[in-house]
């Protein structure tokens, strides 16, 4: 049920419920907060039987406190294609997302805690033996029973050895986290028909629980199409208020969810990011749902080699296997950097992808929101997650970038800037760094008036005034060019002649060799 906002902090038993025949009420709120509505309960009643859950609905409807009632669905599981192998095959999708490199930065932490909430995880796996915080893993659907043992389905198995497959053991496979604190929170049944199912409840008792101990990163590789049921606002509700990254699978029906709804995948949320799947040639596997604005990023999600029941191996196929990819590189990216919100994680991972062409077609841009693929080490690369440090190398051509978080380092070229000396030299030093060099003024020329110019450095604000210097050049019999050598000042001025030669007394100008007094003489 889901109390009116005025009932938020109205503490709420049994006895509230006594004429359904309520046993037990049980509180999955995250954070009550005033006017809005988030105070959800859960109530078992004393007869277990569709009827009675029915008529005890219509009852709990007319009550003014009461905003709205809901049985506990039975929700199907994204189904995933796969082919059981005993023998070792090698990875493919760590070299299509760079996840060696990425390893070479970043392995994971202890620190860092993923829950994945689905069937239960076989912990006697030998990849996944010392993976799993058995203290805090917890079956929320039969809490007789553990997260860890008694298993109906490898689903949540697949899914563990995807984010952390313990990679040092020359065993089988390797998890994208070579360390994490990986937590199992069971939510699946068995439906009257045998068939197994998750427990709408149970996933929100599971978000609740994940948001009150602290688990930074949920997977959740699950979903349903139906949009008119309360369970979607009440997990709705359930994701805005947890305080961490919610990863979770588009759904594997080839549906373009811009159209069709997929829950929780199309939430439109800043701490939640869908994910799509991608094949080993980076296309979209044929059965992955699709949107341009409800679908965040794609991850390989086609024969991905991992870890099922009896110490097996399995290659599956489907967005159930993609999405748990994401949630291990958003490990990676927390354990380098702890100081990231949700929203800055999810924002790293969307702004890092391998934007992929077929034919110069950008094969993604309109299937998901980010166009891409997921990159790990681009992800770990992303300048916007870096506080950089400047240390100079002393090479005069690069200095070396240090992230003061995580150790990351980068060359780059100095930022250079001029800072005039005296008259013979400027020095260049790096805004960043300590590095500096002496250089001579790299001089020009301009025009100041007519008796003297600039000359002045191109690159700094160095300056000194000079004097013009001149030559001249005939332009005619009567006239000649002054002009300074070094830059565009000029003037005319008539010929200095000498009398007797014929000849300008400055440039060198001859008219024919007879000057006006010899003209005269010889008139004479």
């Amino acid at each position: 049920i889901v109390v009116t906002p005025e009932n938020n902090f109205r503490e709420y038993t049994v006895n509230d419920f006594s004429n359904i025949g309520c046993i037990e009420i049980e509180d999955l709120t995250i954070e009550p907060k005033e006017n809005e509505l988030c105070r959800i309960f859960h109530l078992t009643l004393s007869v277990h039987s569709k009827q009675n859950v029915l008529d005890s609905i219509k009852v709990l409807e007319e009550r003014e406190d009461i905003y709205c009632v809901e049985p506990n669905y039975l929700i199907s599981m994204n189904d995933i294609s796969s082919n059981a192998k005993s023998r070792t095959i090698t990875q493919t999708f760590p070299d299509i997302i760079d996840l060696n490199e990425a390893w070479d930065i970043e392995t994971g932490s202890s620190n860092i805690s993923v829950g994945v909430i689905d069937t239960g995880i076989d912990v006697s796996h030998s990849n996944l033996a010392n993976r799993v915080n058995q203290t805090l893993s917890k079956n929320f659907v039969d809490e007789s029973n553990s997260a860890t043992s008694n298993l109906v389905s490898d689903h949540g198995t697949v899914v563990a050895g995807i984010i952390a497959g313990n990679g040092n053991n020359n065993l089988g496979i390797a998890g994208v986290c070579k360390n994490v604190n990986l937590i199992s929170l069971r939510v699946d049944s068995l439906n009257e028909d045998g068939e197994l199912v998750y427990n709408s409840s149970a996933i929100i008792s599971a978000i609740s629980y994940a948001d009150e101990i602290g688990i930074d990163i949920l997977n959740f590789s699950a979903g349903s199409y139906e949009n008119d049921i309360l369970w979607t606002p009440m997990m709705l509700h359930q994701i805005i208020a947890y305080d961490g990254l919610f990863v979770c699978s588009a759904g594997n029906g080839n549906i373009n969810t811009d159209n069709t709804g997929h829950y929780p995948s199309t939430f439109r949320l800043q701490n939640l990011i869908s994910v799509g799947a991608s094949t080993a040639n980076d296309g979209k596997y044929a059965d992955s749902n699709y949107g341009k604005t409800t679908v965040d990023i794609f991850a390989p999600g086609e024969d991905v080699y991992t870890t099922t029941f009896n110490g097996n191996y399995i290659s599956v196929c489907g967005t159930s296997v993609a999405s748990p990819i994401v949630a291990g590189v958003a490990v990676l990216l927390l354990s380098a950097h702890p100081e990231l919100t949700a929203t800055e994680l999810k924002s790293t991972i969307m702004t890092s992808v391998d934007t992929i062409y077929n034919n110069g077609t950008n094969v993604f841009e309109n299937l998901c929101v980010s166009g891409g693929r997921i990159n790990a080490c681009k992800a770990l690369t992303n300048d916007s997650i870096h506080n950089y440090s400047c240390v100079d190398t002393n090479d005069h051509k690069t200095h070396v970038y240090s992230c003061t978080g995580c150790g990351y380092t980068k060359e780059g070229n100095h930022s250079i800037t001029c800072n005039s000396m005296d008259s013979i030299a400027h020095q260049y030093s790096c805004s960043e760094c300590s590095y500096t060099r002496n250089q001579n003024h790299a001089m020009i020329y301009e025009n100041e008036n007519s008796s003297a110019h600039n000359y002045k450095c191109s690159i700094c604000n160095y300056i000194v005034q000079q004097a013009h210097t001149l030559k001249y050049s005939s332009i005619s019999s009567r006239q000649h060019k002054v002009s300074c050598i070094y830059c565009d000042f000029n003037y005319t001025e008539n010929h200095s002649l000498n009398l007797l030669t014929g000849k300008c007394k400055v440039c060198g100008y001859d008219s024919n060799g007879m000057g006006t007094l010899n003209r005269l003489l010889g008139l004479l």
